[in-house]
């Protein structure tokens, strides 16, 4: 077993008494001295804690209610560990918990003051991803014994930290000051480790997670007081595939693999890929436009090349003569551990601080115009879906002359997205949205923010009130009752049965802009095509896709003006 940080043998318990009132109505005061920092090595063989330094609690679990099977136990490995399993859970999964106040309660999440410590570290092994999580009393709500009165999931902003895991024992270290918010802006911005409520650890997916040696620590800060930096490829994890050059794509003399240097704010030069579809009737330094498209978190370009689009986007470019480039997010948190060289979009909701993805798109453009494929001033058009279409509208916001026309599809752009800026004048003249009003890849609620994005990018492009409030709506043909036969039980696939689309134009005849939008009913999370998703996971996960329209035909044929 892995001694604790700050001591050589396992310390007396005892419970230090409160010496002042709180300021949680009805919880002790309790404050760490920083003697005893080990929370729990599971020695004691229960769920509960040990009683150092006034913390006591027990661990609980808890899960998305969509009928899988999670288990807990303390079992011997090594040592005495936590062994948590978890499977068939198919929305966000299942987690397990722990108090450190004696005064919490079903009704009462009371704070612990664990400030003169700097972070938490601990041993852990298994598959999967785990996130850590810490819940504070301003961010929990009401109905768990918090202070939060805000609607849905925007009162869970608990600030946390992804990491994936080996199926060795690895010792990870958590500063405090890495620990972000999940940025569904809920009544906190950053973690108060004044106000230390509970640590969860939560699992994606199936996995199986080993946890020992529980501890805080005093060590995550540098020198000179500012937070280490939370590099990519450490977030990424030790067993993760960063294969830059490598691809399961079949590549031809059209379709390509292609790599470059981007420098990182912190953590030295980062290698970026893209995959390129150039049409061989193209001449070189082509005047071509160039569509960009970007995949989800947790995902690369392939996955966008392959089981979103399907390769049809190359076969547009190959009928009407563009480049495709398939961007791939960098490394990180959100790295799938089985999908190689897989990560999400740094905007701004997951922004680390270390890397650029706006730069990293101008740097594709470079990058083109070296390779001898375009010559610099092509138009430039950008689609992505979920993480990749908040990702688009980041990019929009930043530098709309850059983009011709945007069409970010089922777009996770915070619960409080930052503000359009004036777009009248860009270049930015053609907008596409989509989504799904009740889109099981979205939090409950979303469709509040999704429904209001349209209104505001078309104010931002200049169009009137009169335009915004009369679009021409066309109910699109159902040409497929999407899961006809389907005859389980699971609540994502049921909700996704038979989906209907259904086109709002808005075009101002005083200006050169258009706006239109595609509202997906019962759709699930996944870019549209003809073509349904067959992998059980994907369905029970994200549901069935829409398969009455395809959307490279339709993002493509509105940037053309069709």
């Amino acid at each position: 077993m892995q001694q604790p940080a700050a001591s050589t043998s396992r310390p007396e318990s005892k419970v230090d008494e409160p010496v002042e009132p709180s300021t949680v109505e009805g919880c002790a005061a309790l404050r760490a001295t920083g003697d005893h920092p080990l929370i729990d090595d599971f020695e004691l063989g229960g769920m509960q804690l040990p009683l150092f330094e006034g913390r006591a609690g027990q661990w609980f679990v808890y899960d998305d209610m969509t009928g899988g099977r999670m288990t807990a136990d303390v079992e011997v490995d090594d040592s005495a560990a936590l062994h948590v399993t978890s499977q068939a859970f198919s929305g966000w999964g299942s987690g397990l918990g722990v108090t450190l106040s004696s005064s919490s309660n079903i009704a009462r999440l009371c704070p612990y003051d664990a400030s003169v410590f700097d972070g938490l570290q601990f041993r852990a092994k298994g598959h999967g991803r785990v996130k850590l999580r810490i819940s504070m009393p301003v961010n929990t709500p009401l109905t768990e014994g918090g202070q939060c009165t805000k609607a849905g999931e925007e009162c869970y902003d608990w600030p946390g930290y992804r990491f994936n895991l080996d199926p060795a024992w690895q010792t990870l270290d958590v500063p405090f000051c890495q620990l972000l918010p999940e940025y569904w802006f809920g009544d906190a911005d950053e973690f108060d480790p004044t106000q230390l409520g509970a640590i969860h650890f939560q699992l994606e997916g199936d996995a199986e997670f080993w946890l020992d040696d529980l501890q805080f620590t005093q060590a995550g800060a540098d020198s000179d007081g500012t937070c280490r930096p939370r590099c990519p490829l450490d977030g990424a994890g030790p067993t993760a595939l960063v294969a830059p050059d490598e691809t399961w794509v079949t590549l031809t003399e059209s379709l390509t693999v292609n790599t470059f240097e981007q420098p990182t704010s912190r953590c030295g030069t980062l290698v970026r890929r893209y995959l390129s579809y150039v049409p061989a009737e193209l001449p070189d330094a082509s005047d071509a436009p160039v569509l960009i498209a970007l995949h989800g978190s947790s995902a690369n370009a392939e996955s966008f090349h392959d089981d979103m689009a399907r390769g049809r986007l190359d076969e547009l470019a190959e009928r009407d003569g563009f480049v495709v480039v398939y961007g791939n997010a960098a490394p990180g948190q959100h790295t799938d551990p089985e999908l190689i060289h897989s990560g999400a979009w740094r905007q701004s909701n997951y922004d680390d601080g270390e890397v650029d993805d706006v730069e990293y798109l101008r740097l594709i453009i470079e990058d083109l115009k070296r390779r001898d494929i375009i010559d610099g001033n092509n138009a430039v058009y950008l689609t992505g879906i979920s993480n990749g279409g908040g990702m688009v509208l980041e990019a929009a916001k930043r530098y709309p002359d850059r983009f011709a026309g945007i069409a970010p599809f089922m777009a996770w752009d915070g619960f409080e997205p930052t503000k359009v800026p004036d777009l009248s004048g860009t270049g930015l003249t053609r907008i596409l949205f989509a989504y799904s009003p009740n889109d099981p890849g979205m939090p409950d609620g979303y469709v509040d923010v999704l429904s209001q994005l349209p209104a505001q990018w078309g104010q931002a492009l200049g169009m009137s009130d009169a335009v915004l409030t009369s679009p021409v709506e066309v109910a699109l043909d159902d040409r497929v009752v999407e899961g006809d036969g389907y005859d389980g039980d699971n609540p994502v696939r049921l909700a996704t049965v038979d989906s209907r689309a259904t086109r709002f134009d808005y075009a101002d005849p005083t200006r050169d802009v258009h706006l239109r939008v595609l509202v997906f009913a019962n759709a699930g999370h996944l870019w549209p095509n003809p073509v349904q998703d067959s992998r059980d996971w994907m369905l029970d996960r994200w549901g069935f896709r829409n398969q009455d329209v395809d959307a490279s035909d339709a993002v493509w044929d509105f940037f053309m003006g069709r």
